[in-house]
């Protein structure tokens, strides 16, 4: 075997060892970021259907924006006042993460959500989103910093 056979030969080695990895996340070594994103977007739900605001300031990064599905910017502060205000705005909702994408510091997620809303026109309706979050690690945790969601009719 020559000098390039073996170079060829180390660098398929690595490379198949870096492929499971990389499948899941983009990266190798985003297997353990993607895991814990997908468990902080499952807490996410539970928290906003409880109304657990300590929480979901945990999640959420002081400058948190959302674009929510009628269009408008939301902060942080504004969603916590609708999610934990004495109605509770939605009766169920489910989450699942499609797409995970591993960017280093950034972790973007795609994934749909079915929520039941306890009021307005759609209430007691399944009501299906399309959901897009940016998730930064700071300080060694993964916290949510951006989320647009909008209504996807008949899904």
């Amino acid at each position: 075997m020559n000098m390039n056979s073996v170079t060829i030969s180390a660098c398929l080695v690595l490379l198949g060892a870096a492929a499971p990895a990389m499948a899941e996340g983009g990266s190798p070594g985003a297997a353990s970021g993607e895991s814990q994103v997908r468990a902080l977007e499952q807490q996410q739900v539970r928290a906003a259907l409880a109304g657990d605001a300590a929480t979901l300031r945990r999640i959420f990064t002081d400058d948190y924006r959302m674009v929510n599905p009628a269009g408008q910017i939301t902060t942080r502060e504004q969603l916590l006042a609708m999610l934990t205000g004495a109605t509770r705005p939605y009766r169920s909702a489910t989450y699942t993460t499609d797409v995970v994408r591993d960017l280093g510091q950034v972790i973007v997620t795609i994934g749909r959500e079915d929520v039941v809303p306890n009021q307005g026109p759609q209430a007691g309706q399944v009501v299906h989103r399309r959901v897009t979050q940016v998730w930064v690690s700071e300080q060694g945790a993964w916290r949510l910093s951006v989320r647009h969601a909008m209504v996807v009719p008949n899904e």
